[in-house]
């Protein structure tokens, strides 16, 4: 199965290594609240990447130096994590006795920490768009605070986010593809956010190209209708009296076009002794028209 770009920029994600404690707690608080579902008191995380769920058990060990269990749903495919109270307070997460998760900002003050936190939220509530397709970066959850916790986050980081909310989620997003690729550097994606690069550039390019030959053929479109109009106003008239009352230069350059059905203005202009301008040749072929619809 051929993985999403969203997925292959979490598993890169998953793989960093962790600096120190103090940013694995930072990443870890994010994970806790982002992906959350409160229980009995307890936070449980559910998921159905072994990445994700590996990646939980390296932070919890890196910043409490506690040991987490891992419960594999077999029918649903997916691995639940449930995180007893103390250990998440251990972190800065709190659950208030009517099940609201909180948290202690303080756990984060560095840019590193930073860092670290928006990519503990895009790892387990993120999902971005293959750039060959749109541009689009998401962070999903049902906490209003924790939502704008991102946003202010992003924005530290020059990162353009708006906020919105869907049913019952609140949700930090990003459309403009400068954000969305600087955001891939934030959290430490390196090799995807080259990859998101390579696919703007080209599809940059492909536009490019696609508007350019548009063009090209609506403007030949152009000079094909106005060639057959002009050399049928000059096959209307050439056995007319008309035709005698037009000057020798006029004439030349009527028969030019009719040999030459293909050319442009410009090109038409070129083959008169001596040459002469576009506005000229039109000018004169307009001349022509006017006798013949007269």
């Amino acid at each position: 199965m051929v993985k999403s770009f969203s997925a292959e920029v979490k598993n890169e994600l998953c793989e960093l290594y962790i600096q120190s404690s103090k940013e694995a707690s930072s990443e870890l608080a994010a994970m806790l609240i982002f992906g959350e579902n409160e229980d009995k008191g307890d936070v449980v995380v559910k998921t159905q990447h072994a990445e994700i769920a590996a990646r939980l058990q390296v932070l919890f060990k890196k910043s409490i130096n506690k040991e987490i269990n891992i419960d594999v749903l077999e029918k649903k495919s997916a691995y639940l994590i449930r995180i007893p109270t103390e250990m998440t307070e251990e972190l800065g997460v709190y659950i208030s006795e009517d099940g609201e998760i909180s948290l202690d900002e303080d756990i984060f003050q560095s840019g590193e920490d930073k860092r670290a936190f928006l990519r503990g939220a895009f790892i387990v509530s993120g999902t971005i768009a293959d750039p060959e397709k749109t541009y689009s970066c998401e962070f999903f959850t049902y906490n209003e605070y924790m939502a704008q916790l991102a946003l202010e986050l992003l924005e530290e980081f020059d990162l353009h986010a708006n906020l919105v909310k869907r049913k019952n989620y609140y949700v930090a997003y990003m459309k403009d593809s400068t954000s969305i690729s600087d955001f891939l550097s934030v959290v430490g994606a390196h090799k995807n956010m080259m990859e998101y690069m390579n696919a703007y550039i080209q599809k940059t390019l492909s536009n490019k190209i696609n508007r350019q030959n548009n063009c090209q053929i609506a403007n030949l479109g152009k000079t094909v209708n106005a060639s057959v109009r002009q050399r049928g106003a000059i096959e209307k008239i050439i056995d007319t009296p008309a035709w005698d009352k037009l000057d020798e230069e006029t004439k030349i350059l009527a028969q030019i076009r009719l040999e030459y059905p293909d050319d442009s203005l410009e090109q038409i202009g070129k083959r008169m002794q001596p040459p002469v301008s576009k506005s000229i040749v039109s000018r004169r072929l307009n001349k022509i028209i006017e006798k013949a619809e007269n």
